[in-house]
């Protein structure tokens, strides 16, 4: 499994190269911080709350930087950890690829500036393991939806941009203990910010 990742996103690091050479779009790296809570379950057990900070980095794609048309499509592509910490100072450290697909509108939209926002839907693999007696592992997809503004300032081929959202994400899988095996599921409601440095047009 983590060669499959490791592969899919040098693929996709390519891919986005060799597009850029080709379309007026902006290729670079990001990085992103976000907090949030929720509640999760395990088979036939009650719901119990978690909080859930997670950070993240990655590559980016975005179609229009900057006053060329009014939409612009976004694409991130990283690696996010994320833990989910109960009530009773457990915590679940969970690491992944995440997928991020941002559907921008422009507001504003100048030689030197963009300002959009626009919806946002998000998948995510996830493994990781809890550190108990016996040690649990893990392993999770999810998909978000929500929405983010962002805005986005040039300095001749350097686009540097930030973008605030809002994300409400499900998540599914299993837990694998010795000798049991439990479903394991919930959902988390949080707030992110990113940061990204892009090259292009």
């Amino acid at each position: 499994m983590r060669k499959i990742l490791r592969v899919s996103v040098v693929a996709s690091f390519f891919l986005f190269c060799t597009a850029g050479q080709v379309l007026a779009i902006g290729l670079g790296g990001y990085f992103e911080v976000a907090g949030g809570d929720g509640e999760f379950e395990y088979d036939d057990s009650p719901e119990f709350a978690v909080d859930a900070p997670a950070g993240g980095f990655g590559f980016v794609l975005d179609t229009d930087l900057t006053d060329s048309g009014i939409f612009n499509y976004r694409l991130n592509v990283g690696f996010e950890s994320l833990d989910l910490e109960d009530d009773f100072n457990d915590t679940l450290e969970l690491g992944g690829l995440v997928v991020a697909n941002t559907f921008g509108f422009a507001i504003i939209k100048q030689a030197d500036f963009r300002w959009w926002v626009g919806p946002q839907i998000r998948f995510g693999f996830y493994g990781g393991e809890l550190e108990s007696d016996p040690v649990t592992d893990y392993g999770l997809v999810s998909f978000g939806i929500g929405g983010v503004t962002g805005i986005n300032f040039m300095a001749g081929n350097v686009c540097f941009s930030t973008s605030i959202g809002i994300l409400s994400t499900g998540f599914a899988g299993e837990a694998d203990g010795p000798g049991y095996n439990e479903d394991f599921d919930g959902n988390t409601a949080s707030a992110f910010l990113n940061f990204a440095v892009l090259f292009g047009n």
